[in-house]
């Protein structure tokens, strides 16, 4: 019975010391391989379809990782236009010296480069195709480091800016620059690219991939002798294996209801409208307002391109249709001739042709230039219509039929749905002249008129002021009484509230009867 019982304990211990040893081995080779000597796709962090970026999304509502090298006034986070979720980030084309103030993320992890490695994201532009001189560019590029012989170079992808001469992407031999001028303006275009391929179509195929890392994202829209065109990107992916892409599903906008989003400011704030002029002379103000408690104020200044103006991407847009209208309450400082070429106050209608892929706008102009000859189609690709008949220093209503207008320049569509308006823009910009302030409220795009309402006009609960009532006096003598000439003083004045005041004195002084008596005849 002993015996039994010493053998059964050491087969049990040589059982648990084998399973220890084996255990042990295990926990020994594991230990041995770093987190960062892992290739891509097997590392728990890089693990297959998970991205690489942070904040793809911009769904923190703030930059971070990203860098924003230019600050909040051409590089935003916004909450209007977005692909998927909440926010995405928004570029406006300016001129900006080198290093052209870009948004950048550096990698918390370098992506080795692989057979899978692909990278997306969700880009909704202006404008695409050559629309720059060189140096002008919106485009999106992934950097990457050569570890074995040293090189730094870049993958650029480009949709809106400059062809070089012969169409040479590669003139530059350290970097590569692949040209998407095929994209449709004003809608989402997907990146969807094989990082792999497009490395080996012009670096070759490298001796050893892991010697090739790809450390940061960079993101551009600098204007140079020409206008890229502004941008909104969402939904940034780099890792191995494509990634989901979501393909937005909008909600039809119901007749009658309005395109535009916080038409009236009434939030207080600007979003979704886009203010690229900062709050100094763009401003949400409650002193002159057509309804509600809010109203948009725009300040005359001269400014550079893209001359500080306040935009709406928006969220759906607009297919033309014969009930499309646009109106706006508009309260101008000034209407007519008052600038040279350039200056004006205005709304802009921004639409795409996606049968042509022409993309141009109406605009609506009090005040500004008018062309040689009232020649308001002098530039062939917009149309501009001029509302100099409009009354300064009160509200004037922009109510238009888009159709009509449209009809009127562009001639009747094969098809109107593939006519979308995406974006409303009001501008003040002072040039050789001075167009004056406006404010503008209860900004409207629908099929259908908006109800237009008519202020009430405000009453005064001041009390007059007395202390400056202007004054008339008239004498009027020789008015014959029963004892004698008199004299009467008519002081005639002017009162508040366009109330007039007569007050009437006389003074009756004889010109013969008794020196004592000077007191008037009760009896006259």
């Amino acid at each position: 019975m002993q015996k039994k019982q010493i053998t059964s304990v050491l087969a049990l211990v040589i059982i648990v010391s084998s399973l220890m040893l084996m255990l042990g081995t295990n926990m020994a080779s594991t230990s041995s391989l770093g987190a960062f000597d892992a290739p891509l796709g097997q590392n728990s962090v890089h693990s297959e379809a998970l991205n690489i970026i942070e904040n793809p999304g911009f769904e923190t509502g703030s930059f971070s990782p990203w860098v924003n090298e230019e600050g909040t006034t051409y590089n935003q986070i916004v909450d209007s236009g977005v692909y998927d979720g909440h926010y995405s980030l928004f570029l406006v084309s300016h001129i900006s010296s080198a290093p052209y103030e870009p948004v950048t993320q550096k990698l918390a992890m370098n992506a080795t480069l692989t057979e899978n490695l692909t990278v997306s994201a969700a880009i909704y532009p202006e404008k695409t195709g050559t629309t720059c001189g060189q140096a002008g560019v919106s485009q999106f590029a992934i950097y990457f480091h050569n570890k074995e012989t040293g090189q730094y170079s870049h993958i650029a992808y480009e949709w809106s800016g400059y062809t070089f001469p012969g169409n040479d992407l590669n003139s530059n031999t350290t970097y590569l620059r692949l040209l998407l001028f095929d994209w449709i303006p004003s809608t989402w275009n997907v990146l969807n690219r094989s990082v792999y391929h497009d490395y080996v179509s012009f670096f070759g195929v490298p001796t050893d991939m892991s010697q090739i890392e790809f450390y940061r994202v960079h993101i551009l829209c600098h204007s140079s002798n020409g206008d890229p065109g502004d941008f909104l990107i969402d939904n940034v992916y780099l890792g191995n294996g494509s990634a989901p892409i979501i393909e937005p599903e909008p909600e039809p906008i119901p007749s009658g209801s309005n395109y535009v989003s916080n038409p009236g400011f009434e939030s207080g704030s600007f979003s979704p409208w886009i203010n690229q002029g900062g709050t100094v002379y763009n401003q949400i103000v409650d002193s002159i307002v057509y309804d509600g408690s809010y109203s948009l104020y725009l300040d005359s200044h001269y400014s550079s391109a893209p001359y500080e103006k306040v935009t709406q991407t928006l969220a759906v847009n607009a297919s033309l249709s014969e009930n499309l209208t646009l109106s706006a309450a508009i309260y101008p400082e000034k209407t007519g001739n008052t600038c040279g070429q350039a200056g004006n106050s205005e709304v802009d209608l921004w639409f795409h042709n996606k049968e042509t892929g022409q993309t141009s706008f109406i605009a609506y102009e009090w005040s500004g230039y008018t062309f040689p000859g009232n020649d308001l189609n002098s530039n062939t690709s917009y149309l501009r219509l001029l509302l100099f008949d409009w009354t300064p220093f009160e509200w004037n209503m922009l109510n238009r039929s888009v159709y009509n207008d449209y009809v009127s320049f562009f001639g009747i569509p094969t098809d109107m749905s593939q006519i979308e308006f995406f974006k409303v823009l009001m501008l003040c910009h002072s040039s050789n002249g001075d167009p004056g302030d406006f404010y503008t409220d209860n900004v409207y795009l629908g099929n259908g008129s908006a109800p237009i309402i008519e202020p009430e006009p405000t009453t005064s609960t001041t009390s007059p002021d007395t202390t400056s009532i202007p004054t008339s006096v008239t004498w009027f003598t020789n008015i014959t009484g029963p004892n004698g000439d008199w004299i009467m003083m008519v002081f005639v004045g002017g009162g508040g509230m366009g109330v007039i005041i007569i007050v009437i004195i006389i003074i009756l002084t004889r010109k013969s009867g008794s020196s004592g008596d000077v007191s008037p005849p009760y009896s006259w």
